[in-house]
């Protein structure tokens, strides 16, 4: 077994400050593709029962 140690993170992943702007982007863009296949899911749902 060997110890565990950190990996060093992949090149462009790896900056020396994590801006909270592309944090923020990151999640109104996650937030909006689960809206939009909730979304789609909903009206291919009400399109399939009718």
């Amino acid at each position: 077994m060997k110890a565990k140690r950190p990996s060093p993170p992949p090149a462009p992943f790896s900056k020396p400050k994590r801006s909270p702007l592309w944090l923020f982007i990151w999640v109104v863009l996650a937030f909006g593709l689960i809206g939009n296949l909730s979304i789609v899911g909903y009206l291919f749902l009400g399109m399939i029962s009718k």
